[in-house]
């Protein structure tokens, strides 16, 4: 854990919390969707972060060069007790920079910071692998627990996050 932060510190990288679309359409174009590519994962539509940072509920954190290039960013989903990190986004060459090392130094500073208690990193399918030892090497162990969801907002995109989610349910709809 200690050398993944201090690679992170030599390549002179540094993270920060943001709501700004502009950072946010950033992370999307550099960040997200070429990792996704990597992965041959779901791509989420930007309007669906949006949504979510326009809410108050959503946020990002990126961390950027010397440059104020963005690296890699993770979006995150937070009420006053919970943060979820929802989307980490990098792609591998920058987390060979130590880029996901200064995210979640952040994430986790913010979440003391604020008092916040639960940190979720979400399920890693496969239980077994580079990411699970990435997150058991800050601290982290499973826990199940329900999530329940409440629809505020009648022009949220409950197709969009269906197509994204399994076992989903919204109440009511």
């Amino acid at each position: 854990l200690s050398r993944g932060i201090k690679l992170s510190n030599k390549n002179n990288i540094s993270s920060i919390l943001t709501t700004s679309e502009k950072f946010l359409e950033e992370w999307y174009l550099l960040c997200h969707l070429p990792r996704m590519k990597e992965l041959n994962g779901k791509i989420w539509k930007f309007d669906t972060f949006k949504e979510l940072i326009n809410s108050k509920y959503g946020g990002l954190c990126i961390a950027k060069n010397d440059s104020d290039t963005i690296l890699g960013g993770c979006f995150y989903v937070k009420n006053s007790y919970t943060i979820e990190l929802f989307m980490m986004s990098t792609v591998r060459i920058n987390q060979k920079m130590g880029v996901n090392y200064s995210l979640t130094e952040k994430l986790y500073s913010h979440a003391s910071e604020s008092k916040i208690k639960w940190l979720n990193w979400q399920a890693s399918n496969p239980p077994i692998g580079p990411l699970v030892d990435f997150k058991k090497k800050w601290n982290s162990h499973p826990i199940n627990f329900n999530t329940f969801s409440k629809k505020f907002d009648k022009n949220t995109n409950i197709q969009e996050l269906r197509s994204k989610i399994t076992d989903f349910f919204i109440f009511p709809e």
